[in-house]
């Protein structure tokens, strides 16, 4: 699924067939990837084969302004969060806000104040996608909030 996400991903950023076929093939079966099955980390690569899935949604949805593609970054992010893998999903969390603080960033030194308009609408999808993604693993995240008082990385 991750090398498939690869191929849709590349190719919405322009990267031609053979180029997007190429980088799929290497997400599928580089190291990281191929190393892990030994270790039986499978939720780890689940996890991680929802990654281009969300930077596909999340290119989409900066590039058509559409609330259907903020929702459904949301969901993909939802899905790899139900992979139970908590630093993966923590880690695409903190790259997705990078990533549209980018895209903001660059919309901002491109179109300079005429860009504001078009702020509120991205700020306000941006936000409609984390309460959209908040409350779908609510129910999974609530227990895991708890409980990190009682370890030691959670400062217990």
């Amino acid at each position: 699924m991750g090398g498939i996400g690869t191929y849709f991903y590349c190719r919405l950023i322009g990267i031609g067939r053979f180029g997007s076929f190429t980088a799929g093939l290497i997400f599928s079966l580089g190291t990281e990837t191929a190393s892990l099955i030994n270790a039986g980390h499978i939720q780890k690569i689940e996890g991680i084969s929802w990654l281009p899935w969300v930077l596909y949604f999340l290119e989409r949805a900066i590039r058509s302004g559409r609330l259907f593609h903020y929702a459904m970054t949301s969901l993909m992010l939802a899905v790899q969060f139900f992979n139970m893998h908590w630093q993966i999903s923590f880690y695409t969390c903190l790259a997705v806000g990078a990533y549209w603080f980018f895209h903001v960033g660059e919309a901002f030194v491109s179109k300079g104040k005429g860009y504001l308009p078009a702020f509120r609408k991205d700020l306000a999808l941006a936000v409609v996608m984390v309460m959209l993604f908040f409350t779908t693993i609510a129910m999974s995240f609530a227990p895991i909030f708890s409980w990190s008082r009682q370890s030691e990385r959670g400062g217990g």
